[in-house]
C-alpha cells in the first residue's frame, strides 16, 4: 500500500509542476478556458433551474 500511495504522490507532484508551468507559460489561454467552462456551467445551471418550473 505504501508504495501505490508513494507513486500516487510522485505522479500528482509531476501533473502539478507541469500545469503550474504551462499555467505560467499561457496565461490568456488559461484564462479564456476558465471563462468559457464557467459560461458553459452556467448555462447548463440556467436550463436546469429552468425546466424544474
Amino acid at each position: 500500500m505504501g508504495v501505490l500511495r508513494e507513486d500516487a504522490r510522485q505522479r500528482t507532484r509531476e501533473f502539478t509542476k507541469a500545469t503550474d508551468a504551462y499555467v505560467h507559460e499561457h496565461p490568456w489561454q488559461c484564462i479564456g478556458t476558465v471563462a468559457m467552462l464557467s459560461a458553459a456551467i452556467g448555462a447548463i445551471s440556467t436550463l436546469a433551474g429552468s425546466r424544474r418550473h
